[in-house]
């Protein structure tokens, strides 16, 4: 039997949410999005949580599974394609969303990768704390396709204008100092809020 690819655990009113696809690096294919999404939704409903900490292992999260999504090029009409990403896009910004209005605190515990769509769900916490381990690229111009999971609406506000579009264009990676230093001395009010490292 199959381990779940998201794992849960609630104390002291903390509940962690843990990816679970180390193999994959927690690349993001539909039963990790699914569960997540699921996972952040029961998070922001329950009571009892006061405080959401997201976390993925050695790796936090490599980007989407382009595995699973070359597979699923051959299964279905050019139509269907199309409509099966659209929804995949649609239920990642769900959950973008829901971590954004959350009412309570979401720390993103950030080691090794975090790519494409996990620099996206990094953003969208209210807090990082990232391991001297930790890599972040947005990394989506590399294989020809534009950002999402709201990254283009976060990381200007986070890093400025120009530095955003210097990190999608190019798909340079950055360790957790950097990042700390670009949002300290970037764009808005808003932070990456990374506090050092772990």
């Amino acid at each position: 039997m199959n381990e779940p690819v998201v794992l849960t655990s609630t104390a002291g009113g903390v509940i962690t949410i843990t990816m679970n696809r180390p193999k994959a690096l927690n690349a993001l294919n539909r039963e990790l999005t699914l569960a997540l999404r699921d996972a952040v939704f029961a998070a922001e409903q329950d009571q009892s949580v006061r405080c959401v900490v997201i976390r993925g292992g050695e790796h936090f999260m490599a980007g989407g599974d382009l595995k699973y999504f070359h597979e699923s090029v051959g299964k279905v009409s050019p139509t269907g394609l199309k409509v099966r990403f659209e929804g995949f896009i649609q239920e990642v910004h769900a959950m973008i969303i829901a971590l954004r209005r959350m009412p309570k605190p979401v720390l993103a515990s950030v080691s090794g990768a975090a790519a494409g769509f996990g620099l996206s769900l990094v953003m969208a916490c209210d807090l990082a704390i990232a391991a001297d381990t930790a890599y972040f690229t947005l990394a989506y111009s590399a294989i020809g396709v534009s950002p999402d999971g709201g990254s283009t609406f976060a990381l200007p506000r986070l890093v400025g204008l120009k530095k955003a579009m210097e990190i999608a264009l190019l798909a340079e990676r950055f360790d957790a100092a950097t990042a700390e230093r670009l949002v300290w001395t970037g764009g808005g009010s808003e932070g990456l809020g990374c506090e050092g490292t772990a």
